[in-house]
């Protein structure tokens, strides 16, 4: 079986960690996005995976190569600008002469793809949409179902527009046929090629997930996947120098040193140095950090990489700094901090 993983954008929602490492490389219990993405798809049966970018390409590539090391055949396809998401995958149209299904690059899920696909082939639809219900749904696509069958879909209503609580997950399962009713240009999947195909009285079908599901391209949400995956343990390492510190439902990455400091409910990525007397709270911390003494570092917080931090700062929960930069001894920061040459669009 055949899957698109879509991982074309910029991850602008987790700047400033994502001004050096393009969205699906980010760090989750300490192995890119994307490889949690390959290995679960890989486990169910998807062997033949396409990846459509637009953005630090050589990032995916020098990491994943041919997909051997997964046991899938790995294929890279490039956009010169921007497509979209429908319009990326119609990038790839030389693949995909078979049903295939597409998926997110930054999604973590429990969610079984293969029966959905399985799923899909007993309704016999042209598109299969995984839903979920929410509460929220604003950040969403939303659907009404009748029977198996989707028969309204809108993107991201307003809260006078909302019809429904089942979101788009961002999972589908597709014929090949759905390709010809998408342009060579930018064009999304919820916006522009679901609402044609329902005004075209083509067959969209449903089906909702109860699994764990989350879109880790949102910092809260990065958070809240990370602790149920930890279920109040600690994932730490290799290589870390860990010393008179508490640890607490926290991902301290490879080579980090932590000396008498406590670190509850965050993420610490490779290479990061923590020092005494520092307190850590549900926040993110980069690649190759210095972290001094008696520093505070609060919920929400994101700190980028190769960031130095002096002695008895306080780093408030609205905080973004970084990368590669220097915050002095005894400074409080509450505001985004971005070093001359970045553009925080």
């Amino acid at each position: 079986m055949k899957a698109v993983i879509l991982s074309g954008g910029k991850g602008t929602r987790l700047r400033p960690l994502t001004y050096t490492c393009v969205k699906p490389m980010i760090l989750f219990l300490n192995k890119p996005v994307m490889e949690h993405i390959i290995k679960n798809l890989a486990g169910q049966g998807f062997n033949d995976i396409i990846i459509t970018t637009n953005y630090r390409v050589e990032q995916i590539t020098d990491y994943f190569g041919d997909g051997s090391k997964w046991g899938v055949s790995l294929k890279v396809v490039h956009e010169d600008k921007p497509l979209g998401t429908a319009g990326s995958v119609k990038n790839a149209a030389k693949y995909l002469d078979d049903t295939f299904a597409v998926v997110q690059g930054d999604n973590i899920s429990d969610i079984d793809i293969r029966q959905l696909y399985q799923e899909h082939k007993r309704m016999g639809g042209m598109a299969t949409i995984c839903l979920m219900e929410v509460e929220n749904v604003s950040h969403f696509g939303i659907a009404e179902m009748s029977g198996d069958r989707i028969i309204r879909f809108k993107e991201k209503p307003k809260h006078d527009e909302t019809f429904s609580k089942l979101a788009n997950a961002g999972i589908y399962i597709l014929e090949p046929e759905v390709l010809d009713m998408i342009p060579l240009s930018f064009y999304d999947f919820s916006k522009d090629l679901f609402p044609k195909m329902l005004k075209e009285n083509k067959k969209i079908c449903g089906l909702v997930s109860q699994e764990f599901w989350r879109d880790v391209g949102r910092p809260e949400d990065y958070l809240e996947a990370t602790h149920y995956f930890l279920k109040r343990k600690n994932v730490i390492g290799h290589g870390c120098d860990i010393k008179d510190s508490e640890i607490v439902e926290s991902v301290i990455g490879n080579n980090c040193k932590v000396t008498g400091a406590s670190v509850y409910g965050s993420v610490i990525f490779e290479n990061t140095k923590i020092g005494y007397g520092s307190k850590l709270k549900n926040c993110i911390i980069g690649s190759s950090c210095e972290i001094g003494d008696n520093v505070d570092i609060w919920p929400g917080a994101i700190i980028g990489d190769h960031v130095k931090i002096g002695n008895n700062v306080v780093i408030r929960g609205n905080a973004r700094i970084g990368p590669k930069t220097n915050v002095k001894h005894g400074e409080v920061c509450d505001s985004v901090i971005i070093p001359d040459g970045l553009k925080d669009d």
